[in-house]
């Protein structure tokens, strides 16, 4: 079977299942890697095991590389009757388990205050608010925003998000030629809003943080979850598919860690054993 036909087949399947430009890109770039390595597609677990480990780039990224050629076989398998599909005794590479960056709420109170423009201000408050994905923001129209939720469109298609009535208030004041986010140049695109978020990050004396818009979506879900929010209604607001982030923001911030250590070290029991020692002589 070759391989750039068998891509472009999966490729086809997936617009008409409605995939998102995004998802359908990814595919395309880390199948493309697969298509240069063998014209005629893997069917030994050995040679896919050698194209991962040849690979030249960080265990996450090779992580991404698996979950492409994991969706693409099984399109195969289910779809083309392949036979024995040989992914599946390949194991997924492993990757490390990182901490989210976020900002404490005093950061994000810094952060807005460091917001020169009602653009500035907008943009910041609607992530802060909502923790839509940047590429979300980069597409919303004015029809976007209705009185209790705006609807996006991105990586996990179409949704309805609830936010603020102070969010909407200053995302309706910046609407402009048909688009809630125009700059001078016209519709800014997501390198331009991003770019006015690191602006904000610097502005704000927040050094040593990763300023990008994914950490105030990060930062959103920690402290949704440490003000006692639930993770399945997170999981809608996010737009996650699955609940493996999710599950990752509940066990790292599902309650307050410092004052769950403050309450119960051993280190405070003592303090209280060795005071009744003292009362008691």
């Amino acid at each position: 079977m070759d391989t750039v036909a068998a891509i472009q087949t999966f490729l086809e399947a997936g617009r008409g299942k409605g995939l998102s430009p995004h998802t359908l890109r990814f595919y395309r770039d880390c199948l493309g890697k697969l298509a240069r390595a063998h014209a005629d597609l893997p069917r030994e677990p050995s040679l896919l095991r050698a194209f991962l480990g040849g690979l030249q780039c960080s265990n996450v990224r090779r992580h991404g590389y698996f979950r492409a050629m994991r969706a693409f076989y099984r399109f195969l398998e289910r779809d083309q009757a392949l036979e024995d599909n040989p992914l599946a005794r390949v194991e997924a590479p492993k990757v490390r388990r990182k901490v989210p960056r976020t900002l404490e709420l005093s950061e994000l109170i810094w952060l807005l205050a460091a917001a020169r423009s009602d653009m500035d201000k907008a943009l910041l408050t609607l992530l802060v608010d909502t923790g839509v994905r940047i590429g979300e923001v980069a597409g919303l129209r004015p029809d976007d925003l209705g009185r209790d939720t705006l609807f996006v469109s991105g990586k996990s298609g179409e949704r309805e998000v609830p936010y603020s009535e102070e969010t909407r208030r200053l995302l309706e004041k910046i609407v402009s030629h048909g688009v809630v986010f125009y700059g001078r140049r016209g519709p800014l695109t997501i390198q331009g809003l991003s770019k006015l978020v690191r602006h904000c990050f610097r502005r704000a004396g927040l050094v040593g943080k990763r300023s990008s818009p994914h950490t105030l979506r990060h930062s959103f879900a920690r402290h949704y979850i440490a003000a006692g929010g639930d993770a399945f209604s997170l999981q809608k607001i996010l737009g996650h598919r699955d609940m493996a982030t999710v599950r990752l923001y509940v066990e790292l911030w599902g309650h307050d860690l410092i004052k769950a250590h403050s309450r119960y070290t051993p280190l405070r029991q003592l303090v209280g054993a060795a005071q009744m020692r003292l009362e008691e002589m």
